[in-house]
């Protein structure tokens, strides 16, 4: 459930940069912990496992959280971006008009590629979950989902996760 949660309510909102846990996926977790705590002869060993799984899933968030917060502050974007236009600006400044203009223009497109392409990485990592080819997806999530559905343990049912 935690990880269906995780695909369904919590993916979508780190890509809008909310990093709180959704509350429904909070309820659920506290209600399994409320549960396990009050029938901990029950659980027996399973209470160990809920218990070093919940601090996986902790963790697990707080890298996560770690992820979405964005690293690059404006005032640093508006110093990439002015130094960026500074950069290919200077080029035309020295421009010699009996050169041909071809020539140039081979000077400016350079730096203007490396420049630009600066700018997309730093982007690019600014973002990790953004929906864009190379980000952070949920399909490990996903295949481990369906994993777990497919070889359930036992002959227990799976049961549905509240929403």
């Amino acid at each position: 459930c935690y990880t269906q949660g995780v695909i369904d309510l919590k993916w979508p909102r780190l890509r809008d940069g909310d990093v709180r846990l959704p509350p429904t996926m909070q309820a659920n977790v506290t209600a399994m912990d409320s549960i396990l705590s009050n029938n901990v002869d029950a659980a027996g060993a399973g209470l160990g496992f809920w218990v070093g799984a919940d601090e996986q899933r902790l963790d697990a968030h707080d890298q996560l959280v770690s992820d979405a917060a964005d690293g690059v502050p404006p005032i640093l974007w508006f110093l990439l971006i002015a130094g960026s236009a500074i950069t290919i600006g200077s080029l035309f400044v020295y421009a010699d008009r009996s050169k041909p203009s071809w020539g140039h223009a081979i000077v400016v497109i350079g730096p203007l590629f490396i420049a630009a392409a600066a700018l997309v990485v730093i982007a690019f990592f600014d973002h990790p979950f953004a929906d864009t080819p190379g980000a952070v997806t949920t399909d490990a999530m996903q295949m481990t989902l369906q994993k777990m559905t497919a070889f359930p343990i036992g002959n227990f049912p799976i049961p549905a996760c509240p929403r």
